[in-house]
């Protein structure tokens, strides 16, 4: 009697299935560091295989920075069948309006280096008024211009958030600027957002048209008082700013 034999080889085509993937996450800044420790549970998967591991990157535990990062999480099988899930951590810092759009910030904490035309720094207020001048002009002769906000008490400063002249007819705004703070009042000492690796002052970019909002976050939180910003370059004719300060409101 004859006999014969022939191989049969299993394929395995099909992907792990990952189970329980992390939701999106926000969490506030670590005040102490420039990082903050994220702790998640690593999702399980499951494969025709039997259980398999999952490795995700970055890991739990691991120290994210300020702003949004995508996790991803992995399962792969011993026939190199992969399947991935991601989430979002989003690291937050201190990020009210600190009160000049609401004016909660009085006109008399509201100072600059210059006006023109009556358009004080009380003009300066994000979002201020629809007419055709509603923006703080700074004399257009002057360099390097500032304005500056009292906030009326010490805390901590997370960015600002700035804007142009608002006038289509005109349209003037400022390109970049550096910002500077102070602990008590202007009569201290005049620090400086600094770069976390140079530790020089920082020249940051903003607006890029008349109206829109530019929002700066700076590198770490700042404890301060009073905000100042110097405008550095601008598109158009004249020095035009509004702007508002984030950080940590105080409950009183």
């Amino acid at each position: 009697m004859a006999t014969d034999s022939f191989t049969i080889t299993v394929i395995d085509v099909e992907a792990p299935v990952i189970e329980s993937c992390p939701i999106d996450m926000e969490m506030e800044k670590d005040p102490d560091t420039h990082t903050t420790m994220v702790i998640y549970q690593t999702p399980i998967a499951t494969d025709n295989s039997g259980e398999v591991g999952v490795e995700c990157y970055p890991p739990s535990e691991s120290d994210f920075a300020i702003g949004q990062s995508t996790v991803t999480c992995e399962a792969r099988d011993s026939s190199g069948n992969s399947a991935t899930c991601d989430f979002k951590v989003d690291i937050k810092v201190c990020t009210d309006l600190m009160g000049l759009k609401d004016y909660s910030i009085p006109d008399e904490n509201l100072k600059a280096s210059s006006f023109k035309n009556e358009r004080t720094a009380s003009y300066a207020r994000l979002d201020r008024g629809t007419s055709r001048y509603p923006s703080w002009l700074a004399d257009g002769s002057e360099v390097d211009p500032w304005i500056q906000a009292d906030l009326g008490y010490q805390t901590n400063v997370s960015g600002i958030i700035t804007q142009g002249c608002g006038d289509p007819t005109y349209p003037c705004w400022v390109t970049s600027l550096r910002v500077s703070y102070f602990l008590y009042d202007d009569t201290g000492d005049e620090l400086f957002v600094e770069d976390p690796q140079t530790g020089q002052p920082m020249v940051f970019d903003s607006n890029t048209d008349a109206s829109s909002h530019a929002t700066i976050v700076f590198p770490e939180l700042l404890l301060a008082r009073v905000i100042r910003i110097t405008c550095l370059t601008r598109a158009g004719k004249h020095w035009n700013l509004r702007f508002e300060v984030l950080g940590c409101q105080k409950e009183f």
